[in-house]
């Protein structure tokens, strides 16, 4: 059986001690034989988001594709200024990220041999 995590909190390389209790997680699945993959879902900022977070001093947010041993596969949704600025203004916004979300994994990743999909910290879907 296959399980597939998806997560938004895994270590990043701007702090690889973000969202380390999951990878933990996955270290224990790992040693008891789990087979799974495990997908970190993060946001590729474009050249001016880029320029405006080196200005505001803020990290950036890219997930990182190992951690102790374990490996995640990063799907990035490409963020302009255009979709910063509804991240502030629009409750849309979030139903955007998801649907790119859903399209891009759709897109990557073989879902025919996944039983059971774990969205992780939150529970199973």
């Amino acid at each position: 059986m296959k399980l597939l995590v998806v997560t938004n909190l895994s270590p990043l390389d701007s702090n690889p001690n973000a969202g380390i209790f999951v990878a933990r997680r996955l270290q224990h699945y790992k040693s008891f034989g789990v087979d799974f993959d495990a997908i970190s879902l993060g946001l590729k900022d474009g050249k001016i988001v880029t320029a405006i977070k080196k200005l505001l001093q803020r990290p950036s947010y890219e997930p990182l594709e190992e951690h102790e041993g374990v490996k995640f596969k990063p799907v990035l949704i490409n963020r302009n200024l255009r979709m910063a600025l509804m991240n502030k203004i629009s409750r849309g916004y979030f139903v955007k990220i998801a649907e790119l979300l859903v399209r891009t994994i759709e897109q990557l990743f073989d879902l025919k041999d996944v039983k059971i999909f774990l969205v992780d910290p939150v529970g199973l879907v």
